[in-house]
């Protein structure tokens, strides 16, 4: 597990660098139906240790609820009201960001965030780079997690 999670957190470090971002993260949702943030690279603090949401709130939530990439950023009309209300930005002070869904057997098991601490957009090359590591990421995860998650214990 111990090499997993190091794998994983390798993978969000170059992430990172790639895009130029300050922030990668992913969250997963556990057996109880709650979203969790589990691997963050750049972080400024341990805070989103705490954070738990339910599926449809919050970035996360959002991305559960719709099914595909959500993205906050100048180019959206109301980035500043959403911003304001999505708890991992506060905390980590991230003024853009974007997520993606980490899909196990044609369902949602959890989010790839990206995000930035200056206001930026992202361009589709940056967007379609995150989806396809996202596949890489899901097969990086720990074999029980997904094999729990497979077996349908969060239906």
């Amino acid at each position: 597990m111990v090499n997993d999670d190091h794998h994983i957190k390798s993978e969000l470090e170059l992430l990172s660098k790639h895009i130029s971002s300050d922030l990668a993260a992913i969250a997963l949702i556990d057996q109880d139906n709650r979203i969790r943030w589990r691997y963050m690279y750049g972080n400024m603090n341990d805070r989103y240790r705490h954070m738990v949401m339910k599926p449809g709130f919050g970035l996360a939530g959002q991305v559960f609820r719709f099914g595909r990439t959500v993205i906050v950023d100048p180019m959206h009309v109301y980035t500043e009201k959403i911003r304001d209300q999505l708890p991992i930005m506060l905390s980590e002070q991230l003024l853009v960001a974007f997520a993606v869904p980490l899909n196990l057997d044609q369902r949602i098991i959890g989010v790839l965030l990206v995000g930035d601490r200056q206001e930026k957009s992202y361009n589709i090359e940056e967007v379609r780079h995150v989806e396809q590591i996202s596949k890489q990421i899901m097969s990086a995860l720990p074999t029980e997690y997904s094999h729990t998650l497979s077996n349908g214990i969060l239906d």
